[in-house]
Order: C-alpha cells, then sequence, then structure tokens
C-alpha cells in the first residue's frame, strides 16, 4: 500500500504567479508518481506572502494533517512552507506531532529532507565530493 501524500504550494502576487504555481503542481505530481506515492490532494495559497502562517491553504493542511487524513506533504521548497526559518520549524513539528512526514522535490540536481534534529539536509547528486 502506497503513502497518502498531499502537496502544498504557494506563489507572491506577481505576474508568473499561476505560471509558477502550475509548475510547482506539476514537480509535485511528478515527485509522488516518482516516489509511488497516491497523492491526495493539493493545497494551494495564491497571491500570499510566506511571511505568516495565517493562509488558508497552509491551515487546511495542517487541520487535515490533525486529523491523519494523510502521510506525507510534498513541497517544492522549504520558502514555499515559509520564510521564516522559526514558522518552517512550527509546520515541521506540528506534522511531526501527528506522524506526517515532510519531502521536498527541488530542482534535478538535488533532493533535500527535513532530519529528526529538525535540520535542512541537502545532498547534491552530481557532486562528487556532496558539497
Amino acid at each position: 500500500m502506497s503513502l497518502r501524500a498531499v502537496g502544498y504550494c504557494r506563489a507572491n502576487d506577481i505576474p508568473s504567479a499561476q505560471q509558477e504555481l502550475h509548475q510547482q503542481q506539476e514537480r509535485i505530481r511528478a515527485y509522488c508518481f516518482q516516489h509511488h506515492l497516491t497523492l491526495e490532494h493539493i493545497y494551494v495559497d495564491a497571491g500570499v506572502s510566506g511571511l505568516h502562517l495565517h493562509r488558508k491553504g497552509l491551515q487546511s493542511l495542517l487541520a487535515n494533517a490533525a486529523n491523519g487524513q494523510f502521510d506525507v506533504v510534498v513541497v517544492c521548497d522549504t520558502k514555499r512552507l515559509s520564510r521564516r526559518l522559526v514558522d518552517l520549524y512550527k509546520v515541521q513539528n506540528i506534522l511531526r506531532k501527528h506522524n506526517v512526514a515532510l519531502a521536498l522535490c527541488c530542482d534535478d540536481r538535488q533532493t533535500a529532507f527535513l532530519s529528526e534534529e529538525g535540520r535542512l539536509q541537502e545532498y547534491w547528486k552530481d557532486q562528487p565530493n556532496g558539497k
């Protein structure tokens, strides 16, 4: 049985926001397909700043995490969740409290994940020395 996943996308109110959101959604879909995750839903906050956590899509995601509706949240970049490190840790702790993993689908050269200690770990695939 595959894990139940949801995606989360956010873009500021910029002229290319719709295109950026579409690209994020496509990357999330591809990541889920590649990692055999069942994508249940993609939460979207369009035209919203990442400087606070009071976003309709994010709050809905966190409430549904508390209700056990999914196992993994997939985002393209930690900046989509929050521009503030303290808020990113808050989101990660809420997800961890409800046994929900956080997966980051970065560009083709990079994979990333948040470690149990709450630190962003990155691994560059094309660098032989890992830098």
